[in-house]
């Protein structure tokens, strides 16, 4: 497991949850109301805060000694356990989320996202359970 790796991700995760905290409103009625800059910004570090998520989650894939992954979605279904249930779901609902973004689907629902966002302690939970799985 290369914790320096893992540990370097995570800062750029406590990084970017941050700075969503900063402009990321309570209520969807105020999330709808945003600019788009703002809901941009949102966008993107929620984008970064989950290839920083699936980075660590291959870190410590990667140590567990299996054969390589088919997908992603196998990776997290082999860290069951590891990691709590409540926030691997939410990780698999941030990264699917992220890729409507990257691909730019026009038909993306902004509140989609924000239900995912809100609460955010999920993060929190997920670098605390890192940090713990790590040591």
């Amino acid at each position: 497991m290369d914790r320096e790796r893992i540990f370097s991700r995570l800062k750029e995760m406590e990084y970017y949850i941050g700075l969503l905290e900063k402009i990321m409103p309570e209520k969807s009625n105020e999330y709808v109301k945003l600019d788009e800059i703002k809901k941009a910004a949102i966008e993107r570090y929620s984008q970064l805060i989950s290839e920083a998520q699936l980075d660590i989650c291959k870190e410590i894939y990667k140590s567990m000694n299996l054969p390589p992954p088919n997908s992603n979605e196998s990776i997290f279904e082999k860290l069951k356990g590891k990691i709590d249930q409540k926030t691997l779901s939410k990780i698999i609902k941030l990264r699917e989320i992220r890729n409507e973004l990257i691909h730019a689907y026009s038909s993306f629902d902004d509140l989609k996202l924000f239900n995912v966002l809100i609460p955010n302690n999920y993060m929190q939970d997920f670098v605390k359970e890192i940090k713990e799985i790590t040591n």
